[in-house]
């Protein structure tokens, strides 16, 4: 959803159990590219938080992210790694891990635990208990701080990132005034085949409400 214009740009269709976080990327290259339209902003709540949807956000769309943060750090991670200048060390063994490339597209460097090493046997694999056959930890780390510190020209919770943040509570207002004039938030006594026809109807309806409404005050 545009909050300036409150215009539905595109959606996608998935279960309830689904975790939408994954799906925000296909979505935003869909509005992207049936859209010639660039906007400066792509604002979503704390479930679409990963440095992956930042990165893309600031690297692909060229635009900034305002996303919440949310914590992150697996338990399990805390368990056995501790950073020294922001480079991932065993905490059992005291030595650091590994570089193992970059997944640019994700925004992630990639590490392996020191017994990743052919001339190293490590004697704390009990203690770490790696679950891969190789029993080697890995991990990765963001390339950048963009999921945390934002962008240069948005600086994470700085006064314009609130304000555009902000803005989301105009998608929360669309999205109720869909569910109550269209009836989205009960789609249970619909078949399958016929929800994905009603919601696309359902949403060219509002779209077309509101275009009539901004050439009626003009």
């Amino acid at each position: 959803v545009d909050a300036i214009s409150r215009l539905i740009l595109g959606f996608f269709f998935s279960p309830g159990s689904t975790n939408d976080s994954p799906i925000y990327i296909p979505l935003q290259k869909f509005v992207h590219k049936i859209l010639s339209v660039k906007f400066d902003v792509y604002s979503a709540d704390k479930g679409y938080d990963s440095t992956k949807n930042n990165s893309f956000i600031a690297n692909e769309l060229k635009a900034n992210p305002a996303i919440p943060c949310r914590d992150m750090e697996k338990k399990s991670n805390s368990d056995f790694i501790l950073y020294k200048n922001g480079v991932p060390y065993c905490k059992y063994c005291n030595l650091q891990f590994h570089s193992n490339g970059k997944d640019l597209k994700a925004g992630f460097r990639l590490w392996n635990c020191p017994n990743a090493s052919k001339n190293y046997t490590c004697e704390f694999i009990e203690l770490c208990n790696p679950t891969s056959k190789n029993l080697i930890r890995t991990h990765k780390t963001p390339l950048d701080d963009i999921r945390k510190n934002g962008t240069p020209t948005l600086p994470k919770h700085s006064k314009a990132w609130k304000k555009a943040y902000n803005l989301r509570v105009i998608i929360e207002q669309v999205f109720s005034e869909l569910k109550l004039s269209f009836n989205l938030d009960n789609l249970n006594f619909f078949k399958l085949s016929s929800i994905f026809s009603y919601v696309c109807c359902s949403l060219i309806a509002y779209n077309l409400t509101v275009l009539v409404k901004e050439l009626i005050i003009k």
